[in-house]
């Protein structure tokens, strides 16, 4: 056991990067840079082929601008049920496009010679881009061989997973390598769409029903992050007394509405017990009460914790990279 701890801990960025055999790939892979906190792990960078789709913007001396960034990463020991995977270290990596010159700029100044020609640019644009990817369980370093794995336990060289991935990210602009990522990604736009129908409408039932606004001070709450309950505002509209309580024009209307369909069901289907709540008149009063308290606080509430629970659920969706 403490030989295996002592094999786990010596785990470091310097190791991982002798493990890929980083320095013996400098022809294809480059600008190597260690990860500056505790995270064990290092990003590199690979030009783009020029027998793909996607066309980079260029420098006015024909350098690439945009490069595929991979990032490759330890992500602690890999939580399986199999007793040798006590000595198995997942691998976690990730590629996407990356500008060497936006890292270091708010936007584009074209007069700077570092700088991809404005030409470039718009015609980069208008080619397809590579798909970010992503592989979290598909790699994994073998203490004990002193080796790459795969997920069927065949040894791999670091070259060969980089070289798979890289090739993956560049598939996803072929137009029929690509279809099926392709029409996963258009999928999950469609289900963004339709989570946010849902947050609007729930935002109208705020507003219409219950006589509520959602006002934050924070510009980035119901885009990037969840509403706060403070950001629940009343609308200044006109109050109405209903069984001596006093609430927004909306919440009446809505009880009142709720009701006429309570007894017009009742009437319909003959419900007896209901038909005859009126006769008593205190029962009546108490009930009336507590169905205006419920729509007027806790059902504007709960409709807020649904659209945070959405915004969350959305933001997961959004940001979500493909596994490979």
């Amino acid at each position: 056991m403490h030989k295996k701890n002592d094999e786990m801990s010596s785990m470091n960025t310097e190791k991982l990067a002798k493990i890929f055999g980083i320095d013996k790939l400098s022809n294809k892979y480059i600008e190597y840079t260690a990860f500056k906190d505790d995270t064990i792990g290092f990003s590199i960078q690979r030009e783009y082929p020029d027998n793909i789709r996607y066309k980079p913007p260029r420098t006015s001396d024909g350098r690439p601008d945009r490069v595929a960034l991979i990032r490759v990463a330890c992500i602690g020991p890999k939580k399986k049920a199999e007793k040798s995977a006590e000595y198995q270290t997942s691998i976690f990596l990730d590629i996407g496009l990356y500008s060497r010159y936006l890292s270091n700029h708010l936007d584009y100044n074209f007069n700077e010679a570092d700088c991809p020609t404005e030409e470039s640019v718009q015609n980069s644009k208008a080619t397809p881009k590579p798909i970010d990817l992503q592989s979290s369980d598909e790699y994994v370093y073998e203490h004990r061989s002193k080796a790459l794995q795969n997920a069927r336990g065949e040894e791999v060289s670091g070259e060969k997973i980089l070289d798979e991935l890289f090739n993956k990210h560049c598939s996803t602009v072929h137009l029929l390598k690509g279809l099926s990522l392709r029409w996963r990604i258009s999928s999950r736009n469609i289900f963004v769409k339709l989570i946010d129908l849902y947050i609007q409408f729930n935002k109208w039932l705020l507003k219409s029903l219950f006589g509520r606004s959602l006002e934050p001070d924070d510009p980035a709450s119901g885009i990037w992050k969840k509403y706060k309950t403070e950001d629940l505002k009343l609308l200044k509209t006109d109050s109405i007394i209903a069984f001596n309580y006093k609430a927004p024009k909306n919440v009446i209307i809505t009880f009142c509405f709720i009701v006429v369909m309570i007894f017009l069901a009742a009437y319909l289907f003959r419900i007896k017990s209901i038909l005859s709540l009126p006769s008593n008149n205190l029962f009546a009063i108490s009930l009336g009460l507590v169905v205006l308290w419920i729509l007027d606080y806790p059902v504007p509430f709960l409709i807020l914790l649904f659209i945070n629970i959405f915004i969350h659920f959305k933001l997961k969706v959004l940001f979500v990279r493909f596994k490979v």
